[in-house]
């Protein structure tokens, strides 16, 4: 199940991202682009209203964390899906007619686009709106061309409880929530790392294997490509575009789509010819791309500058993995790069000792 204590919601408090209200209708405005609403209030058991929320946009979604007062909240519905995470207390979502409780800890919600209504004991927790179309695309891309499309459009038209009681998705509810926490690290990192870093599809592909359990084994393509000589032609083709792309966001999705394999293909034949995962490979070739740079660097960049323009987050786990993989500091290989000593003035000869 979900992690007991969840804690603080991500993205709260982040300057540059968080805002208070005192007004419900204030409040009801920021969301009118995703959940626009005709009724927002609180209840009326409680006092003055007051809410902090943050805003993230990411890729195709906007993600909304929040934590105030208990609301009251009818909406005509927008063309984007509902991806809700509780936090806290009860929240009864009302879809065609039809009532779900999603309680902290128990499950996840899924709501397609449409009317809908809310009624919460406390607005806690986060909910990530996401273009339906982008989010069919990422899950036909990880069915396959040869997989079942009906049963994914089916899976995603309706709205479902995902309970955490179920022993096959408690894994992945962990990783969900941890993939939400990271964005804390990420957003206050910059922007470039949080684009480089594709964290849009990663979440995106684990609501989506929550939603789908069909799709967790890699069901719909072939699982076994072939290990002849197509098989390793195929894999150096890819591994010649991801070196091309290394400089750009590259997800997982990005690759299935490349090659038309699933992620289990992806990862035997990576495995099988590599020696790795799709992703490590993508990984090794940015801290390539970053050793060039190193090498021919300009005057004024640093260790972290690169770091982080080529998707690393944290400049001492990217210090570490590029030791690691080229047995040198890449504080000590920028020292070493021409540029730098070409820069320093010439000195003159001192005494003979």
């Amino acid at each position: 199940m979900a992690p007991a204590g969840l804690g603080r919601i991500p993205l709260l408090g982040q300057a540059g991202l968080s805002r208070y209200f005192d007004d419900p209708q204030l409040w009801a405005e920021q969301l009118n682009a995703f959940t626009p609403s005709h009724i927002c209030e609180p209840t009326a058991r409680q006092g003055p209203f007051s809410n902090c929320m943050a805003m993230l946009p990411l890729g195709c979604m906007r993600i909304l964390s929040t934590l105030g007062n208990s609301i009251q909240l009818a909406s005509s519905g927008s063309g984007y899906a509902h991806l809700v995470m509780s936090y806290r207390g009860l929240t009864r979502w009302c879809v065609d007619r039809q009532w779900f409780d999603n309680w902290t800890n128990e499950s996840l919600l899924y709501v397609p686009p449409g009317p809908l209504q809310i009624e919460n004991s406390i607005t806690a927790g986060i909910v990530t709106f996401v273009d339906l179309d982008a989010l069919l695309q990422t899950a036909l891309t990880m069915e396959g061309p040869d997989g079942n499309h009906r049963m994914v459009k089916g899976a995603l038209q309706s709205t479902r409880l995902i309970p955490a009681q179920d022993p096959s998705s408690r894994k992945l509810f962990r990783v969900l929530y941890s993939a939400y926490r990271h964005l804390d690290c990420l957003s206050t990192a910059g922007s470039e790392v949080l684009r480089q870093s594709c964290m849009e599809d990663q979440i995106l592909r684990l609501w989506i294997l929550l939603l789908i359990p069909e799709l967790r084994v890699g069901a719909g393509r072939s699982s076994r490509p072939s290990s002849d000589g197509d098989g390793s032609r195929w894999i150096r083709a890819l591994t010649d575009w991801i070196d091309a792309h290394a400089d750009h966001p590259l997800a997982l999705t990005d690759l299935e789509r490349q090659t038309g394999y699933s992620r289990r293909s992806l990862q035997l034949a990576f495995r099988r010819h590599m020696g790795c995962t799709p992703m490590q490979w993508v990984k090794r070739c940015r801290l390539q791309k970053a050793r060039e740079r190193l090498l021919h660097s300009a005057p004024g960049d640093s260790v972290g500058g690169v770091a982080q323009r080529l998707g690393f987050a944290n400049a001492a786990s990217f210090s570490r993995d590029f030791t690691r993989l080229y047995g040198e500091k890449p504080s000590a290989l920028l020292r070493q790069a021409p540029s730098r000593l070409d820069s320093f003035p010439e000195r003159s000869a001192g005494p003979a000792l």
